[in-house]
């Protein structure tokens, strides 16, 4: 069975719009005990993963990513 992200993919390769989309993937940000949405580091960074044109297959994001800088 193919992952949910596999099955997007896949969509997008077959519906032909490689050449105008662009696909991110943000995960969702931690808390801190029991409090939801600081702004420390623990609970801004996140992971990114991006596919589209221009972008090189599996390169890599050398600088952090914060989830409130990655949605602007």
């Amino acid at each position: 069975m193919d992952s949910p992200i596999v099955i997007i993919l896949k969509a997008v390769d077959e519906a032909g719009w490689n050449d105008d989309t662009l696909i991110m993937m943000i995960t969702n940000h931690c808390g801190v005990g029991k409090s939801h949405g600081g702004s420390s580091d623990q609970e801004g960074n996140v992971f990114l993963a991006v596919r589209g044109i221009g972008i090189e297959p599996n390169s890599k994001i050398e600088s952090e990513v914060k989830l409130w800088s990655a949605l602007l």
